[in-house]
């Protein structure tokens, strides 16, 4: 340090990463984790979302997938990959809730994941109710869904059956002779002195002198 300074122009700025507080002789290294731009008295932490350069003159933003909530960190390794069923295309993120979640009939099982492109529809017989969803969940019978990027899986209609064999599952209409409710693997004939209504949903007695020996009539 120079000794016997005549005025105010003897106080020389310290550099970018050191500080110096008032009456000093020398500038100090900023502490890991903190940094300062030239003719700093003082050091600041680097924000959540980033962590501190090699030089401690600033702070250098967690990449795209990836996020810090640590205030003052000094290492890349502080930055962790967003978790699966979410993403993020934007640097400093400074939570995991930061990361942008998949929308509902999406899923995303990779961590780290940039972009929204990322989060991939639901496949046919599968679906994610939730946005955020890492994995779709299969559909139960009697329930199924005919379209990918579904939220929800439903019964088949009055007329239709879950064919079972199909893969994946599928409703498909009953046969001209038969008939389903909501819900139905299977379509069923219409018992003797009985025929089949319009939908193929149901049975209707045969009315008064008239009749039916045989299974499977229509109208």
């Amino acid at each position: 340090p120079t000794t016997g300074a005549t005025s105010e122009a003897g106080c020389k700025s310290c550099p970018k990463g050191k500080f110096a507080s008032s009456m000093s002789a020398y500038c100090e290294d900023c502490a890991p984790g903190k940094f300062s731009f030239p003719e700093g008295a003082t050091c600041f932490f680097c924000d959540k979302g980033t962590y501190n350069n090699s030089d401690n003159s600033g702070c250098t933003n967690c990449e795209k997938g990836k996020w810090s909530d640590t205030l003052g960190a000094n290492t890349s390794n502080t930055c962790k990959k967003c978790p699966a069923g979410r993403f993020s295309s934007v640097e400093k993120v400074s939570s995991a809730e930061g990361c942008t979640m998949c929308s509902p009939g999406s899923e995303n099982n990779i961590s780290g994941a940039t972009h929204v492109s990322d989060c991939v529809p639901c496949q046919i017989g599968y679906f994610a109710s939730d946005p955020g969803t890492a994995k779709c969940s299969r559909c139960v019978a009697p329930k199924q869904n005919s379209q990918p990027g579904s939220t929800s899986c439903m019964f088949c209609e009055k007329g239709k059956y879950l064919n079972l064999s199909a893969t994946p599952p599928r409703c498909e209409n009953c046969e001209e002779g038969y008939y389903s409710m909501i819900g139905s693997t299977q379509c069923f004939r219409c018992d003797a002195g009985k025929y089949i209504n319009a939908h193929q949903s149901g049975c209707i007695a045969c009315g008064p002198g008239t009749y039916s020996n045989f299974s499977q009539s229509l109208t």
